[in-house]
């Protein structure tokens, strides 16, 4: 789910919040308790994709320090060979 489409939804509740309709209020209230877990899920799911993404980074970087060790350990090995 998008930020803004998440700051719509906010904005909707806040606007059932604030109805002075009393026929409305208890589907208002049904309402409400969806919207908020469902906010609360859409957060959640914000903060994992911002963490998969760190440790995207951080495999990404491993994978490139191995890379590069790899080769450093084949030409030192390399050279040692041509030392014998």
């Amino acid at each position: 789910m998008s930020k803004e489409r998440l700051e719509e939804i906010k904005k909707h509740r806040n606007e059932a919040d604030n109805s002075t309709d009393e026929y409305e209020f208890e589907k208002i209230n049904f309402y409400n308790l969806h919207v908020d877990w469902l906010i609360e899920q859409a957060e959640r799911v914000q903060e994992l994709e911002r963490q998969t993404s760190r440790y995207k980074e951080r495999i990404i970087q491993c994978a490139l320090r191995k890379n590069q060790q790899k080769q450093t350990l084949s030409r030192n090995n390399r050279a040692l060979e041509g030392e014998e």
